[in-house]
């Protein structure tokens, strides 16, 4: 069994959406491919495998699939789209990283319980290894009008949660 990295996605993912079409559908006995360079986001996954499956059936490829909370349906998005990228998140109670706000928060401590979240969840359901290509441990974290010193010490703090993930293999 190949070992996967742990791997942990920091900042905002950028994505647009692009597609690339050889002709039209009213002209073409083919459909033609439509790459989109953004897939989906799904908080919950009502719905999202079928308009996975009928998107890939018709020639969409997904580049990335991001499931919040319900992982269930990430292996058969990798099943119907094995070259998507898929992101995980759980939401909890550190998600927004706040305690970076205080310099005297000690970062170890704090990674350490962000990464516990994705840890945890990973002991209960180890198939999540195999399905989950990137791990989100915060969400949207800070906000307009943060000082420069608040960022970098959230800097610090995805940095020691990316050797946490390290350690974890």
């Amino acid at each position: 069994m190949r070992k996967r990295t742990l791997s942990i996605v920091i900042g905002l993912l950028v994505c647009a959406i692009a597609v690339q079409t050889a002709g039209s559908h009213e002209s073409s006995p083919h459909r033609s491919s439509i790459h989109a360079k953004l897939g989906i986001h799904g908080i919950r996954p009502d719905g999202i495998l079928g308009f996975v499956q009928n998107a890939v059936d018709g020639g969409t490829r997904f580049s990335v699939v991001k499931a919040v909370d319900d992982m269930s349906y990430l292996a058969a998005v990798k099943a119907a789209s094995p070259d998507s990228i898929t992101v995980g998140r759980f939401t909890h109670e550190h998600e927004g990283a706040g305690l970076v706000n205080d310099p005297q928060t000690d970062l170890e401590w704090y990674a350490a319980v962000i990464m516990s979240v994705i840890l945890d969840k990973i002991d209960q359901q180890p198939e999540l290894a195999s399905v989950v290509d990137y791990w989100e441990p915060v969400n949207e974290p800070l906000g307009g009008g943060t000082s420069a010193a608040v960022y970098a010490q959230l800097a610090r703090l995805m940095i020691r949660c990316m050797d946490i993930a390290d350690q974890h293999g």
